[in-house]
């Protein structure tokens, strides 16, 4: 096997469990929903494989950078973290605030 090979390995199994990690997600969240849910997160992924290298060239020709995907890219992974932390650590917080009310009520 070539180094190629073993490296194309590795990544698909990195990202097997990244979306494994999504269709969990979908499992526990939307339990009633999963396939429209999933289908919603399959067009989600279609588009950014459309759209995400269009907006790389596009700003390639504006900036002159050939970095400037991944600063788009960081942006993007940035905008994604603080989306899930309003949405996922936050209601995780309020639930334990609320969890440990609730005991201390009924101490």
């Amino acid at each position: 096997a070539t180094t190629f090979t073993v490296i194309m390995f590795t990544l698909g199994i990195a990202f097997a469990i990244g979306k494994a990690s999504v269709f969990k997600y979908i499992s526990d969240d939307y339990p009633s929903n999963i396939g429209v849910i999933s289908g919603i997160v399959g067009l989600a992924g279609g588009m950014g494989g459309f759209i995400l290298p269009i907006m790389f060239g596009a700003l390639v020709d504006l900036t002159g950078v050939r970095s400037s995907a991944f600063m788009l890219m960081f942006g993007i992974v940035w905008v994604s973290l603080m989306w899930m932390y309003w949405t996922e650590v936050r209601t995780l917080d309020k639930l334990k605030k609320k969890k440990k009310n609730l005991v201390d009520t009924l101490e």
